[in-house]
């Protein structure tokens, strides 16, 4: 396996690895579905590969974490505005010392766990998750 789609976060139980072997025992007869209901999506792995083989004509996802919801909605939604906060964060961040980077990490963190806006919510969570201890 050498997908072009790869999953844009890290996460507990990704199925990245095992895209292959869930291949192999998907029905025989998969091809008949047209649509794709994912109740549980995580990083996507399997939904990305799916749209990446365009194998359904629809798709539904969905995930109890309603900051990771909210993160695919300004995906779909206001994917500029998104790359423009993780770019700003990001360069903040590289141009910090230590200290400050720590400094920061909390803070947007802080931030993360209040309220904010919804681009400014999943900007934050992308910044979190590819900063923390990996992913969790």
């Amino acid at each position: 396996m050498n997908p072009k789609i790869k999953p844009f976060l890290k996460w507990a139980g990704g199925k990245s690895q095992l895209i292959d072997e869930i291949e192999k025992n998907l029905p025989y007869d998969i091809d008949i579905c047209t649509t794709y209901i994912e109740p549980f999506v995580g990083a996507g792995a399997l939904f990305l590969h799916f749209i990446e083989n365009r194998m359904f004509d629809r798709y539904i996802i969905n995930d109890i974490n309603s900051k990771l919801i909210n993160l695919y909605k300004v995906i779909r939604d206001a994917p500029a505005e998104l790359i423009d906060g993780i770019n700003s964060l990001k360069i903040k961040y590289i141009e910090a010392d230590e200290f400050h980077r720590e400094k920061q990490f909390y803070t947007i963190r802080e931030a993360f766990n209040g309220e904010c806006d919804e681009v400014t919510q999943a900007v934050y969570m992308v910044f979190l998750n590819k900063t923390c201890f990996n992913g969790l």
